[in-house]
């Protein structure tokens, strides 16, 4: 295809600068005259119908990638929606009379009882407490459960970051 366009716009070329027959003071036919012109035209034509051939392919590529940004951005976006509706269904997992029962406890049956709850109510209710109720609390715990409730934590503060970020 870029071989009949280079071959198109070398004979245009041709066509527009080569000297008229009367510029050369040559003899000329009247017929000769009209069909050069005619010639000359019609690659005209073609080139310019390449022309727009190739403008409408590279319009067509960009479409094609406006199209994929699109669809990536409709994903991330899905995607941040499901993580809000996770995060409001933790907290209103731990209700506002679940988190005052735990501000009023003390840290070691506090911790006794959140390690026999769902992870997700327990990293709620350690959500909306004090920082320094819910570390005592967690100090009371095992290790392992509170280390799992502490990586629950940081997973959705890490996603939420990188969701910032994007």
């Amino acid at each position: 295809m870029s071989k009949v366009l280079l071959l198109s716009v070398a004979v245009f070329a041709l066509c527009v600068t080569a000297p008229r027959a009367e510029e050369q003071n040559l003899p000329s036919a009247s017929g000769t005259a009209g069909i050069a012109e005619d010639y000359c035209e019609s690659f005209s034509n073609l080139a310019s119908e390449l022309r727009v051939e190739r403008q409408l392919e590279e319009l067509e590529k960009v479409k094609g990638e406006i199209g994929d940004l699109l669809k990536d951005l409709d994903a991330r976006s899905a995607q941040l929606d499901d993580m809000v509706k996770r995060r409001d269904e933790m907290l209103k997992l731990a209700s506002n009379e679940l988190v005052n029962i735990y501000k009023r406890m003390e840290p070691e049956p506090a911790a006794r009882q959140l390690e026999k709850v769902h992870s997700h109510t327990a990293v709620s209710v350690l959500r909306r407490l004090e920082p320094k109720q819910a570390s005592e609390i967690l100090a009371e715990m095992g290790t392992e459960r509170a280390s799992i409730l502490i990586q629950i934590i940081a997973n959705e503060n890490t996603e939420l970051m990188k969701e910032k970020k994007s």
